[in-house]
């Protein structure tokens, strides 16, 4: 069972839809849907806009977290030729 996105309680407690929340912070209601389904995290923009917007009621670390599937890659790096 999975737990409810705090930004989603908050959102419905304001009665907000995704798309007026969306409006509000810049981004579609598509993307609060993400994010509050552990679909997509966010940029520390828009985190700073959603946490200005809530009041400090939903925690930073809700959301700046990064999707659960989500791994680094390493980067491949050549070896400098020598001349």
């Amino acid at each position: 069972m999975s737990k409810t996105h705090p930004l989603r309680i908050w959102r419905k407690a304001a009665g907000k839809t995704q798309a007026e929340l969306g409006a509000i912070v810049g981004v579609r209601g598509s993307t609060i849907s993400m994010i509050e389904s552990g679909q997509r995290g966010t940029s520390l923009t828009l985190a700073l806009k959603l946490l200005a917007e809530t009041k400090g009621a939903v925690p930073l670390e809700c959301l700046i977290h990064q999707r659960q599937d989500y791994r680094m890659r390493p980067t491949q790096t050549k070896s400098p030729e020598v001349a």
